[in-house]
């Protein structure tokens, strides 16, 4: 069955994986996307699903290194390496791997830089596949001797303009590094990197037993392996470093306290999170969906001082944000946080909707060749090469109303970092903190 064709059975895949007395279509059997799953000797893992109705070929390389390994005092360091990919390796001269995959009709060249993984992308004509792992190949075994300090000059400043736009000219700007110093620790910034620095990145952690190769689209299987096996195959596999741990998580300086150029006050409530499983992950995103729908019910409510409530971020962390209603106080919001997060619970029937949600979204998300690509790296764990769509549903059925509780009952017995902005006319619209003593 093509992926095309899942959406118009949902109806029927919904039987199986709900109460079937609520559905009265006979059930079936999840859909099969059939995933071959290849390692090489160097330890490289290569995961491959032919798709004949489209022409393209969706191309993930997904290093398990992010932001999280910076070394302390050097933030951005992984995402400078990320820009650094492009500009150039032993063998391929600056701006040429973007120059080459545009002329041959390539679409979506990207990398993203995130806390444990770093991804580069690109969707390509089935004809110039072999060209663009040639050049994935060449980034991850040749790029060290390609790097000029010229280039790592021009992106570190790159990289010091954004951080500033983050920071000063964006309403909240300052929020987010005042939590990831709270969740994190401090962790510098981009001026601190020197050249070296990122050799010794590329070498500790761009290496074959480090990285996953997804293809997804119109490709000859045994095509796709002969080449991965001939540009990859020869990259001389390296000891990865164990974990950094400056990035434990601490909440020893007490709430955070920011005056900000805004009209209305906001709270948030951070926690930092660790789902090392497909079932951690689960319970995880049920219980996210199951947070959303209480708080839904409590805006509908009316009583709470509050106009928007939400649940945000990654697989690394949790936040609540509320934000108030004219004349509402940071302080007001914080309690009614802490006050939501002692009230909720999980019941069947929430379990049972969250689940819904979630499996749609799941489903959902397999629409492209480009959205399969980038879930397949991410669950390349999952064990089941050929039945990656059914491991997931079934990580996510083997879930529970007791289940969802006991993940939630881990995060709030630890204390949040609670975050308080309120209005202040003439304060940056960014922010500022206003115990700067309790953050030296």
């Amino acid at each position: 069955m093509k992926f095309r064709d899942l959406l118009s059975v949902w109806p029927l895949v919904a039987a199986l994986f709900f109460e079937r007395d609520a559905f009265a279509a006979p059930p079936l059997e999840a859909p099969v996307l059939y995933v071959e799953k290849v390692f090489l000797e160097n330890g490289l893992r290569v995961l491959l699903e032919t798709d004949r109705s489209t022409p393209n070929v969706a191309v993930r390389v997904r290093y398990d290194v992010g932001y999280q390994s910076d070394p302390p005092g050097k933030q951005e360091l992984a995402h400078l390496v990320e820009h650094l990919m492009f500009r150039g390796s032993q063998h391929v001269k600056d701006g040429e791997h973007w120059e080459r995959l545009t002329r041959l009709g390539a679409t979506a060249m990207n990398a993203t830089t995130r806390r444990t993984s770093t991804t580069y992308q690109e969707t390509v004509p089935a004809r110039a596949l072999e060209t663009a792992l040639w050049l994935e190949s060449e980034r991850m075994g040749f790029l060290a001797a390609g790097l000029t300090e010229a280039n790592f000059l021009v992106e570190r400043q790159i990289l010091e303009n954004e951080e500033a736009q983050q920071t000063s000219l964006r309403p909240f700007g300052a929020l987010g590094t005042e939590i990831d110093r709270a969740l994190h620790g401090t962790r510098g910034s981009a001026r601190q990197i020197q050249f070296e620095d990122v050799s010794a990145f590329v070498r500790d952690w761009y290496r074959p037993n480090n990285a996953t190769i997804t293809l997804v689209g119109n490709f000859d299987r045994d095509e796709a392996k002969s080449w991965i096996e001939k540009y990859f195959g020869p990259i001389v596999p390296g000891t990865l470093p164990e974990p950094l741990h400056h990035h434990d998580y601490w909440d020893t300086r007490g709430p955070i306290r920011l005056e900000a150029g805004v009209p209305i006050a906001c709270a948030f409530l951070a926690w930092p999170l660790n789902s090392d499983s497909p079932e951690d992950e689960a319970d995880e995103y049920l219980t996210r969906s199951a947070l959303r729908a209480f708080f839904s019910k409590q805006l509908r409510d009316g009583r709470a001082p509050v106009s928007y409530l939400n649940v945000v971020g990654g697989a690394s962390e949790l936040f609540l944000i509320a934000t108030g209603t004219e004349g509402a106080t940071a302080d007001e919001l914080a309690q009614f946080l802490q006050g939501a997060v002692k009230r909720f619970q999980v019941t069947s029937e929430d379990f049972h909707a969250a689940r819904r949600s979630t499996l749609t979204g799941f489903l959902s998300s397999l629409e492209t060749i480009e959205e399969r690509s980038d879930s397949y790296s991410a669950w390349r764990y999952n064990g089941h090469a050929s039945g990656i769509v059914q491991a997931t549903s079934d990580s996510i059925n083997a879930s529970s109303a007791a289940r969802m509780n006991a993940w939630f009952d881990f995060v709030r017995q630890r204390p949040p970092v609670i975050v308080y902005v309120t209005p202040k006319a003439g304060a940056p619209i960014a922010g500022r903190r206003v115990d700067a003593a309790a953050a030296q």
